[in-house]
């Protein structure tokens, strides 16, 4: 299993992957992670290794990390205006050549890695999962040198992206060139979303289309044993980090908007935002309601919150091509039983996984009229004694780290045994890629 990001490092991406190790080894399947020793990625996460049980085995290689290295260059005492000037042309040099990311330094010494691991742990299967695509690459790589059968998981859309935008027309051919290796190499490529599988499949139509595969996110029924208290408080808690388009400034205002015309919620009243590194754009907003802004915690910790409150906020990204993706924690706000208040929500997936949830307020913008107004019901309901849990209902259920595990390990038999694909694909849940909705 090829990830760049696993912990220590505390990512977005990681969950997927760390759930996937857990419930593998009773699936038949011993996974063997091959990831960096120290990743650039700041944020640090110890607590996710306590879910991978000794079956499941760690191999850490050093990463050509440039960015530390340039950052050293620029940041030494010899160098001064010298160093500061070749540290920004060999940069130049060495994003011009990062292809398809700037993690693709770190594909070299994990395909070297990746096929030691290969010979000597007797490895019958080869899986990598993006961002960063460069994990592609080194299964691309390995696949080849190794002839494993070996399946490529897209957590997120590549060139289908909302946010995709090549360095220049070269970085887009090559970009487009690896995209097609690699669907073309892979026994099966995976999508976070169906949605995400069609583009895919629109993008390759050389392709047999029982290639390209559906396995969601979803949420770990381990995490959420035992009860948690709902908070006296009218608490709303955002789970994430704003960037790009996901800008809580019209959250803010509506905030406060709602606050002007009752201002007797002021006390009861209270914002958290978890993970969320403000800085630049996102500078800590002024705003009358109280408001906490904690960084990264403990995924456990970070739950306990989330279950805690009243109201979650979802802040989607407003971009034309988001509706191909799903954001992860959308599946543990589901879990979690809390109502849900989502913003910016563009007709898709994300809508149709709100509205079957129930327990939902949807809005598809961010106007401080709309939150304001939002507000005042779900106040009302808070004033009444209601805004509390729901009990898990069956859609909720199906959407289990375990069934998705499931899902991916029947591919991982089709996978090796392809002359039995045909009895065995079905167990991957293909009638299940559609979210019974009007998506």
């Amino acid at each position: 299993m090829i990830a760049y990001e696993f912990p220590l490092t505390a990512a977005g991406g990681v969950m997927r992957t760390v759930k996937f190790c857990k419930y593998l080894p009773e699936l038949g399947w011993e996974p063997h992670v091959l990831t960096p020793k120290c990743s650039t990625v700041t944020t640090r996460d110890s607590s996710m290794l306590g879910e991978l049980g000794q079956r499941t085995q760690v191999h850490r290689t050093r990463g050509l990390e440039y960015e530390r290295l340039l950052a050293r260059m620029k940041n030494a005492s010899w160098g001064g205006r010298m160093g500061r000037a070749l540290e920004w042309r060999l940069r130049g040099m060495l994003e011009r050549a990062a292809v398809p990311d700037a993690k693709s330094y770190w594909a070299v010494p994990a395909i070297l890695r990746g096929i030691s691991i290969v010979r000597s742990r007797g490895v019958d299967l080869l899986y990598s999962t993006s961002w960063p695509f460069s994990d592609h690459l080194a299964g691309l790589m390995l696949h080849r040198w190794t002839r494993r059968p070996w399946i490529a998981d897209f957590r997120d859309p590549w060139l289908q992206h909302y946010n995709y935008g090549p360095r220049s027309e070269r970085h887009d051919r090559w970009n487009r060139r690896l995209e097609a290796q690699i669907c073309q190499r892979a026994s099966f490529v995976v999508s976070a979303t169906a949605l995400a599988n069609k583009a895919m499949q629109q993008a390759h139509p050389e392709l047999p289309p029982d290639k390209f595969i559906t396995i969601r996110n979803g949420y770990d029924h381990a995490d959420f044993n035992g009860d948690v208290q709902p908070d006296d408080d009218f608490s709303i808690v955002h789970c994430g980090t704003f960037y790009g388009s996901r800008n809580p400034a019209g959250f803010f205002a509506g905030v406060d908007r709602f606050l002007e015309h009752h201002p007797e919620a002021q006390s009861h009243l209270k914002i958290t935002c978890i993970g969320t590194q403000l800085d630049g754009a996102f500078a800590a907003p002024t705003t009358k309601a109280r408001c906490e802004f904690l960084p990264w915690m403990s995924h456990e910790q970070c739950l306990r919150r989330l279950r805690a409150a009243r109201v979650l906020l979802m802040i989607q990204h407003t971009e034309s091509k988001v509706q191909l993706t799903v954001p992860g924690k959308l599946y543990e706000y589901m879990a979690s039983g809390v109502h849900i208040l989502s913003l910016n929500t563009q007709p898709g997936e994300n809508e149709g996984l709100l509205r079957d949830y129930g327990h939902a307020t949807v809005l598809q913008d961010d106007s401080p009229q709309a939150v304001a107004a939002s507000l005042e019901g779900l106040y009302e309901r808070y004033g009444q004694g209601g805004l509390l849990p729901v009990t898990q209902t069956d859609f909720v259920k199906r959407f289990t780290r375990r069934a998705a595990t499931e899902q991916l390990a029947a591919l991982f038999d089709a996978a090796l045994h392809p002359d039995r694909a045909g009895a065995l694909l079905p167990a991957t849940g293909r009638d299940q890629e559609v979210v019974p909705c009007a998506c």
